[in-house]
């Protein structure tokens, strides 16, 4: 006998991730960038990973991410819309 599985309701998927931000960006110049979209009443909780430039000239570049669960899908949306593509400087003033 198979065991039953539990049905789950449908969950949205609200959240976003965004990678390939410059090594050297600072958390505070993301959230600046982001105020419009990410705020206390779309987003639930947000959490930065800094990048790092290694010391050998062989080894690759290790980018920024940050991660953002939004309340709705009405907010993951107008925070693609807004947001995708937007180009960012780091502290090194280098353009990505």
């Amino acid at each position: 006998k198979k065991p039953k599985r539990h049905s789950r309701k449908p969950t949205l998927k609200t959240k976003v991730v965004v990678r390939r931000l410059p090594p050297l960006l600072q958390e505070d110049v993301l959230m600046e960038a982001v105020k419009p979209w990410i705020n206390e009443q779309t987003t639930d909780y947000s959490f930065f990973v800094p990048g790092k430039i290694p010391k050998s000239k062989g080894k690759e570049n290790i980018f920024s991410r940050a991660y953002f669960h939004l309340k709705t899908m009405e907010a993951v949306i107008a925070f693609h819309q807004g947001f995708d593509g937007r180009p960012f400087t780091d502290s090194r003033g280098k353009y990505i």
